[in-house]
């Protein structure tokens, strides 16, 4: 209840926009690789369940790219069509959204989540002019909006707990974020060193 109190503003904020990414996302189209990701081998059966999509990412992670375990996600969410994804993903965009405000706050040093900072980097987000149509878009959104999130959750971890607390744990997270996507790697080759080399410093 204090809670409630203390953070009424960003609370207010994050319901309205959850309310219009869920309205806006079940009233667009499928886009871009949505349909082939839809079927079997990119035939003309489709994916109806777990195993179709793990046969068929190992056959495109043989063929065509590395992406295994979000591919598997994007194409799991596409047997309900646009669905379950129109739900799941304006979840994910607040939370990356609330992920960012988060480590304002920790890099500020203050006590509470300012609201004002949620809007900003709403607002910031909507206005990536070029990108804003992967926000509609469900192969697009879990490769880029989704991974995002992973990227700024361990960087959040990060700044809470440093990467010299806990060698094993902090060596499985690192790996599960590298083999995420190839821009999670390239982010966690540069985190790494950046890390070190501020060590040495």
């Amino acid at each position: 209840m204090n809670f409630i109190k203390k953070h009424k503003e960003l609370i207010v904020l994050v319901f309205i926009l959850l309310i219009v990414l869920i309205y806006a996302s079940f009233n667009t189209f499928l886009s871009n690789d949505d349909l082939p990701y839809m079927y079997f081998y990119r035939g003309p059966s489709r994916i109806t369940n777990i195993i179709e999509v793990v046969k068929n990412q190992i056959a495109d992670y043989i063929h065509i790219n590395g992406r295994f375990f979000v591919h598997c996600v994007v194409q799991t969410l596409l047997i309900f069509e646009k669905k379950l994804w129109s739900i799941l993903n304006p979840i994910v965009i607040v939370f990356l959204l609330l992920t960012i405000t988060n480590i304002v706050k920790i890099i500020l040093k203050e006590e509470k989540i300012n609201y004002k900072y949620f809007l900003l980097s709403t607002i910031l987000f909507l206005l990536l002019y070029d990108y804003k149509y992967i926000i509609y878009w469900v192969a697009g959104s879990v490769n880029y909006i989704w991974v995002s999130l992973i990227l700024f959750m361990f960087i959040y971890y990060y700044l809470k707990k440093g990467l010299n607390n806990n060698f094993i744990l902090n060596s499985f997270i690192i790996l599960i974020v590298s083999i995420l996507h190839e821009m999670s790697l390239v982010f966690m080759i540069i985190f790494i060193l950046g890390d070190i080399i501020l060590k040495i410093i």
